[in-house]
């Protein structure tokens, strides 16, 4: 065992530092062939019209969760925190799902535009960011509590909210619809 750990480690490879400013992080390569072939949110949803979905699971919706269909020969792995923009409002996954090809479920999410129930388009497309840190570590402490107490997976939407106002008013930015986006 200690052997393998061993071989392993030493086939890791640093490469040239990244840096921004004062902070370089060093990217670590390790050659192994991993066998999790998946595709993430943003490269399913380049696959063309239709392949990969991400929509509300009714003409009603429901602000907790979404339907999503992976049309596609490969996995799709969706991110807790990801924002998904479109349809109704726009939203983020409460928790971090690999959904199997070919497969459709239902997607649990947090509405983070508070003031929007109204079609902006009919599916849902992914955005350049995720949802700011303190916001995605309050969401996820409400899930874990949900899924103990009664087995879901849904968040405490009223303090979703909130904090997105307390973050927008600390920032001094603005927005109709209270939506996340609009504090980046």
């Amino acid at each position: 065992m200690l052997e393998t750990i061993r071989q392993s480690v030493n086939s890791i490879r640093v490469r040239s530092p990244l840096t921004y400013r004062n902070l370089s992080v060093f990217p670590l390569h390790h050659e192994a062939d991993s066998h999790l072939h998946y595709l993430t949110l943003s490269e399913a949803l380049l696959h063309g019209k239709g392949a990969f979905t991400i929509k509300e699971v009714s003409s009603l919706g429901s602000v907790p969760e979404l339907l999503v269909h992976n049309g596609l020969d490969q996995d799709v792995l969706i991110l807790e925190g990801e924002e998904l923009i479109g349809a109704k409002q726009n939203r983020v996954p409460n928790l971090t799902l690999l959904v199997s090809a070919g497969k459709q479920v239902r997607l649990p999410v947090s509405c983070v535009e508070a003031g929007r129930w109204s079609y902006a388009t009919p599916h849902f497309s992914d955005a350049p960011r995720t949802q700011f840190a303190s916001g995605r570590a309050r969401k996820v402490a409400s899930v874990s509590m949900s899924l103990s107490q009664s087995g879901l997976r849904h968040s405490d939407q009223r303090d979703v909210w909130d904090h997105i106002a307390e973050k927008s008013e600390s920032l001094g930015t603005r927005s109709p619809t209270g939506a996340m986006s609009d504090i980046y």
